[in-house]
């Protein structure tokens, strides 16, 4: 299959490459399937495309890769909806917003949980949590980074 995105421009993709959200991104309840797409190996930074709107795309990143000691549980009713048998099959990713000033802030609030063998995820809110949703991307020092 082939999609014109306003990001990307055209996107070859399978069936088999597409994750399905069933209850949707939170903002975009409507929009169920999306692609993680990495355009250069070299950034640490991937699209998550929606292939029924061209016109929408998140940038993410691993947040392991600046918080190394992130961390979270899924309860069980999360791990059951995206059929999560063991730890392996867990890929996580936030979303990266640039502002007004080219700053770029990281959401550690939510994180989006996907299933990469069963092809399944989902964006889950950490309550009672002290991440925040913009968690700066620059000036930080790896011991900054670490602190979280």
């Amino acid at each position: 299959m082939k999609l014109e995105t306003l990001s990307l421009g055209a996107v070859e993709y399978g069936e088999e490459d597409v994750y399905s959200f069933e209850q949707g991104v939170p903002g975009f309840e409507e929009l169920q399937r999306y692609l993680v797409i990495q355009p250069d190996r070299e950034l640490p930074f991937c699209f998550m495309q929606s292939t029924e709107d061209a016109s929408i795309s998140f940038i993410v990143m691993n947040p392991f890769l600046l918080f190394p000691d992130y961390q979270f549980d899924l309860s069980q009713a999360v791990k059951d909806e995206l059929l999560i048998g063991s730890d392996s099959a867990i890929a996580v990713w936030c979303i990266v917003s640039v502002g007004d000033r080219q700053e770029a802030t990281i959401n550690l609030l939510a994180p989006i949980v996907l299933n990469i063998d069963a092809k399944k995820g989902r964006q889950i809110i950490l309550h009672q949590s002290a991440y925040k949703t913009k968690h700066p991307l620059t000036g930080l020092s790896n011991q900054e980074a670490t602190t979280v």
